[in-house]
């Protein structure tokens, strides 16, 4: 007696294409960015600092020992856009801490 099966040719090979698929999404996962990849804008800076974009842009962006923005080219005739990386702007607020006095 001949037994019978219930996979198809057409499936079976439908089922292996997505197996490879698969395997192939396994060995090149997609790049994802972390928080820290990203360059922060004005706003983000400012809300990060709990004070205004415009705070950001008039009074510390031009400090001497504020960080160095990344300037990303634009397009015509505008300005640079100004980007900075998140550990820069941590390590500058952090320098910046109060340090408590002991009392004697």
């Amino acid at each position: 007696m001949k037994q019978e099966t219930n996979a198809n040719p057409i499936d079976a090979h439908a089922m292996l294409l997505t197996l490879q698929s698969m395997v192939e999404a396994l060995r090149n996962p997609p790049r994802t960015l972390r928080p820290d990849d990203r360059l922060w804008d004005a706003e983000t800076v400012a809300d990060y600092l709990c004070v205004s974009r415009r705070h950001v842009i008039e009074r510390l962006a031009c400090m001497p020992d504020f960080p160095a923005a990344v300037l990303l080219p634009t397009s015509g005739d505008s300005k640079a856009q100004r980007r900075w990386k998140p550990a820069d702007i941590r390590r500058w607020a952090e320098r910046r801490q109060e340090t408590k006095k002991t009392l004697n």
